[in-house]
């Protein structure tokens, strides 16, 4: 069941009354798997979006709100009229398949978790890189380290993607 949006204490902001929540929010430092989650939800429910007349005023019935936060920069969130119940329906399956699993796409997920570790591997140096084969045991030589392109090993990349 989706949270219905209720006014938050110390909020200036747009008021969402009648606006359910979606499942997944993201902010500034988000992890891969919160990001990959993000993603598929827009993925989901954008395109579900309809304009509707609410409070004589024609508006889409599910938006991305983006607040800002003292502590995180800032957070997005989908927002659904409760009257499209296309969107609603969406969201809360999406919600149900959150409760059994922490992932909607994994292979989303893993191209993400593929891609950062490319990264920090590209950006570390030979000393970093050679810690990091050591301390992930990974199954490579120890001259991979001397490349920019991130050695195949499964070990070595959850190793590097352990707090992303």
């Amino acid at each position: 069941m989706l949270k219905e949006w209720k006014h938050p204490e110390c909020y200036l902001g747009k008021t969402w009354e009648g606006w359910l929540i979606a499942p997944c929010a993201h902010n500034r430092d988000s992890d891969l798997a919160t990001e990959s989650n993000w993603q598929a939800q827009c993925d989901t429910l954008l395109p579900l979006n309809i304009d509707a007349m609410i409070e004589e005023e024609e508006v889409e019935t599910v938006q991305i709100v983006r607040n800002g936060h003292w502590a995180c920069g800032w957070i997005e969130w989908i927002a659904i009229h409760s009257s499209n119940f296309e969107a609603v329906t969406a969201a809360e399956e999406l919600a149900e398949r959150l409760e059994e699993y922490p992932l909607l796409d994994e292979d989303d997920y893993s191209r993400r978790e593929f891609e950062y570790a490319c990264d920090l591997w590209a950006e570390i140096g030979v000393e970093e890189r050679l810690d990091y084969i050591r301390r992930a045991r990974a199954e490579v030589s120890m001259f991979s380290a001397r490349s920019s392109k991130l050695p195949c090993d499964g070990d070595l990349v959850v190793y590097l993607t352990q707090d992303a």
